[in-house]
């Protein structure tokens, strides 16, 4: 089980990296023009703060330490990873703003 978590936070990485680069390099864009660069730094924090939370959670030890108290944890840090992942994904796609509207293409040429 540790390791399937260890293989979910790997792609949750890569798909953060995928994410920064596609963004800087302006392939990825959420239609706000300027206003792009506020939701890569707010993803970015996202992506960095449930990773931190996630090895946190990989290296807690302790008496009060559980195995169905970090069962309970490693399955609300996944929900949160979806759940960024999915938020990312729909506000560059059909949350776009007014400067590139949503015209089907996920990536610009």
């Amino acid at each position: 089980m540790k390791l399937l978590f260890r293989v979910i936070h790997v792609l949750y990485a890569l798909s953060g990296a995928a994410f920064a680069f596609l963004s800087w390099t302006g392939r990825l864009a959420f239609g706000y023009g300027l206003g792009d660069l506020f939701y890569l730094a707010a993803h970015a924090a996202g992506y960095l703060l449930v990773l931190g939370a996630a090895w946190a959670v990989g290296k807690a030890e302790g008496p009060d330490w559980t195995p169905a108290g970090q069962l309970f944890i490693r399955a609300l840090l996944l929900v949160l990873m979806l759940l960024h992942v999915r938020e990312l994904s729909w506000q560059a796609t059909v949350g776009r703003g007014v400067e590139y509207p949503w015209n089907g293409q996920l990536f610009y040429p």
